[in-house]
């Protein structure tokens, strides 16, 4: 009688042979989690220095870019624009031109066209309100806000106020170090604002 089942004839005449399939081992599985283990081990430390390198490079890039906004804007205005250390609590400069300043809270860009206390058009270092007198614009102010620096993250400036004028340059060339300490592994990178006014951002 015919094999109802053609798939399972078989060609020797003998019955098909029935395959037991054997899992891993308890032994096996140990070894293959051991070596898995040793290869997180391994990128483990490479990822850190992935995470910290690219966490220096964004906020040393958002730093160099809203200085140089600021730049951009004290040409535009063809007046000063303060780019200064941001004060704990409030949007507003904390600081002096010329003494080192705590930038931890981030930064910020404003316009710094009258002296708030007389309306005079001199600068006194602080970010013009919209309604302190008739001459000043309505325009926001600050322009912009940098965020607060990531933890394990410090910035080293000798100034707490770059000042530009209406020509683009900076009352003085600054240099802007940010460095990393993490797992005894330190890393940096810097911005300079030269007496033109150009930006410039490196790795050293």
């Amino acid at each position: 009688m015919d094999n109802p089942n053609p798939r399972h004839r078989s060609t020797s005449g003998k019955p098909p042979e029935t395959r037991h399939w054997r899992g891993f081992s308890l032994i096996e599985l140990m070894i293959a989690i051991a070596i898995a283990g040793i290869f997180i081990a391994l990128a483990a430390p490479t990822f850190a220095d992935f995470i910290r390198e690219s966490r220096l490079s964004s906020t040393i890039g958002v730093l160099a870019s809203d200085m140089d906004f600021a730049r951009t804007e004290a040409i535009k205005r063809n007046g000063r624009v303060l780019f200064c250390a941001k004060a704990a609590t409030t949007d507003t400069c904390t600081g002096a031109v010329g003494t080192a300043a705590s930038w931890a809270n981030g930064w910020l860009a404003c316009f710094d066209a009258v002296d708030n206390t007389s309306g005079a058009a001199v600068s006194d270092d602080i970010c013009d309100a919209a309604t302190t007198v008739a001459t000043v614009v309505t325009d926001p102010n600050p322009m912009r806000v940098g965020n607060a620096l990531p933890s394990g993250v410090t910035l080293q400036v000798g100034t707490g106020i770059v000042r530009f004028n209406g020509v683009g340059a900076p009352n003085a060339a600054a240099t802007f170090t940010l460095t990393s300490d993490t797992g005894g592994v330190t890393s940096s990178r810097i911005a300079t604002v030269a007496a033109t006014g150009h930006v410039r951002k490196y790795k050293p």
